[in-house]
């Protein structure tokens, strides 16, 4: 009797069930035309941690914390603000130097004049700044306004961070590097020139830790 009424109540109420799902897809759909297009691209980077094939005098293998770690840290590194100033310097030059920038800069940020002889000036600093490895210095005037032309092109540190993603391939030896935008040549130019100021960063600081090495070295021998 009970499963009767049941079948009774709901052959009444059949198109309510039916309408309700179709409209919730209808609605859904609606929403995601009105959406802006965003364009993933994925880079991938090798960090040698677990296919180490340097000279090791112990013949001692590194153990899964070590090299948990060792990733970690580079995850942490290719997330830090030095790192991704180089990419945001980069960025910023691509799109005051080239014909077909990926973004237009927005002069309403701005709070001072914006002329040729002013964008010859930051493209010179932004050089100079990529080719040492410097990240800007809020306290620093000059760099105050460094900063509010990454701001109008959203090329500033929050900004990039907000769609990039950088984490470990399973537990591989790879770490993939990941950014969504509205532009696909942005997201596919962010991910690999990353990885390359990674490895570029990566190769000038141990240089220098092996120049500091050798300097304990002689003079410990002196």
């Amino acid at each position: 009797m009970d499963l009767l009424y049941i079948l009774r109540v709901l052959r009444q109420r059949i198109w309510i069930l039916i309408g309700i799902p179709q409209l919730s897809v209808l609605l859904s759909i609606f929403l995601a035309s009105k959406l802006d297009d965003q364009y993933k691209s994925t880079a991938q980077i090798a960090t040698g941690s677990i296919s180490d094939e340097s000279v090791n005098l112990s013949e001692l293998k590194s153990g899964s914390y070590e090299v948990n770690s060792r990733i970690t840290n580079i995850i942490e590194s290719m997330n830090s603000i030095p790192m991704v100033s180089l990419v945001s310097y980069q960025l910023i030059l691509h799109d005051l130097e080239e014909a077909t920038p990926f973004r237009e800069m927005k002069t309403e940020d701005l709070y001072f004049e914006w002329n040729d002889k002013v964008k010859q000036e930051f493209i010179d600093i932004f050089k100079d700044r990529l080719a040492n490895l410097k990240p800007l210095n809020t306290f620093e005037e000059e760099d105050n306004k460094l900063l509010t032309v990454l701001y109008s092109y959203r090329y500033d540190f929050g900004s990039l961070m907000e769609n990039l993603d950088i984490k470990r391939q399973g537990s591989s030896d790879f770490i993939n590097v990941e950014h969504v935008s509205e532009n696909p040549l942005l997201s596919a130019y962010l991910v690999n020139t990353l990885c390359k100021e990674f490895i570029r960063f990566n190769k000038v600081s141990k240089a220098d830790k092996s120049s500091e090495s050798i300097e304990i070295l002689e003079s410990l021998l002196t």
